[in-house]
């Protein structure tokens, strides 16, 4: 039997908080992967690195926290790797980190969640002409 695997079974716990650990450290090199992997699928282009990807605290579209810990409770907390322009891709320049949330608010937005959105909207709007 392999190692990894008598040693997972031996300490299933163990091995599960170690690998939350692992990804909690290297969020942004998996949100990345992930990217890459949808950009390849919408085919869109990507050219980022981690150095690109600013992480802030707070999602600048509803100011709520950004957790660092991350299960179904707090999902919507979750960072979530946003394109500004979907068309442009994941490239330099076109993508911010904001909330799991303000990504999928389109779906189900309340009212004052939507004029949020709005007025952020507005404001990338200015900075990018």
């Amino acid at each position: 039997m392999h190692y990894q695997r008598a040693k997972h079974r031996a300490h299933p716990e163990r091995m599960r908080r170690n690998n939350k650990r692992y990804h909690e450290k290297h969020r942004l090199s998996f949100m990345l992967k992930e990217a890459k992997r949808r950009a390849k699928k919408l085919g869109v282009d990507f050219n980022l690195t981690v150095s690109d990807i600013v992480f802030p605290t707070h999602c600048p579209v509803l100011g709520i926290p950004l957790s660092t810990i991350i299960n179904m409770a707090n999902r919507d907390t979750a960072p979530s790797l946003d394109r500004t322009i979907p068309e442009f891709g994941y490239v330099k320049g076109n993508v911010q980190v904001i909330s799991f949330r303000a990504n999928r608010i389109k779906n189900d937005a309340t009212f004052e969640e939507i004029e949020k959105l709005h007025a952020w909207m507005l404001k990338q709007k200015s900075l990018i002409q």
